[in-house]
């Protein structure tokens, strides 16, 4: 998979050096510059996002959010627990937070926090502190989500992208 960009790159290249392509190879280039280097497309095939993400609906994930604007809410994608794929949770805790659910509600350092996009449960956990340089991350549907409750906190730097949005199926578009 890693090898495809590659191939589609060097393709793009020779196909310069063609007369008549130039035209509509300057559209192709800026395409695959954008999709590869700016954002790209990926698949959450399980309903661990739900309400917000519905299984095998496409995201838009951006690689230009830094590490230092990550901010609780967002919706991110980093390697999962066993590195073999890529995981889009909910980011809940940010280091230094003091977690816990009581009946459903999620408390963030001592204080209720709305959360509209979650599906919600009776659960109750905690109180988990989640350590400096370290992110506590949860799905939108509680119930059927493998995520940080499970694995433990994951490191700030391993958050690869944000997801911004739905883009498909259309009837399913949304921003996060």
């Amino acid at each position: 998979m890693i090898l495809l960009p590659i191939f589609v790159g060097l393709a793009l290249l020779v196909a310069w050096t063609r007369p008549g392509w130039r035209k509509d190879l300057r559209k192709l280039s800026i395409l695959f510059l954008f999709c590869t280097a700016i954002g790209r497309p990926c698949v959450v095939p399980t309903g661990s996002m739900e309400p917000t993400i519905r299984p095998w609906d496409w995201i838009w994930l951006s690689h230009l959010t830094p590490a230092s604007q990550l901010r609780r809410g967002m919706v991110v994608c980093f390697p999962g627990p066993d590195g073999d794929r890529t995981f889009c949770k909910r980011l809940i805790g940010l280091g230094g937070d003091r977690l816990e659910m009581r009946r459903g509600q999620l408390r963030i350092n001592g204080q209720d926090f709305l959360e509209p996009w979650a599906e919600t449960s009776d659960d109750s956990w905690g109180p988990v502190d989640v350590p400096q340089g370290r992110l506590f991350v949860m799905g939108d549907h509680r119930n059927n989500s493998f995520d940080s409750r499970y694995w433990g906190t994951i490191p700030r730097d391993f958050v690869s992208s944000q997801a911004l949005g739905v883009a498909f199926p259309p009837q399913h578009w949304k921003r996060f």
